[in-house]
């Protein structure tokens, strides 16, 4: 499991075609804030596939306080 910021932790070693799946999001965090829950899985962020918890990390921290991205996540 990895703390990648923005109020999400993700379980390592996930494998495509299930890239990311967020055990955890923190409330009133920018991903609560975003409707992100426990158990959807992140397919991509701003238009970009993930491949993988660490690319999910890198991906993610990339991404500037306050900056709008679009994160596809699957549910269910």
């Amino acid at each position: 499991m990895t703390d990648v910021g923005g109020g999400a932790r993700i379980i390592d070693g996930i494998s495509p075609p299930i890239p990311c799946d967020v055990e955890k999001v923190n409330p009133g965090s920018p991903a609560d804030i975003a409707g992100i829950q426990s158990g959807d899985v992140v397919l991509s962020i701003a238009g970009n596939p993930v491949v993988g918890s660490s690319h999910f990390k890198r991906m993610i921290q990339r991404v500037d306080a306050g900056q709008v991205i679009l994160i596809m996540v699957g549910r269910g």
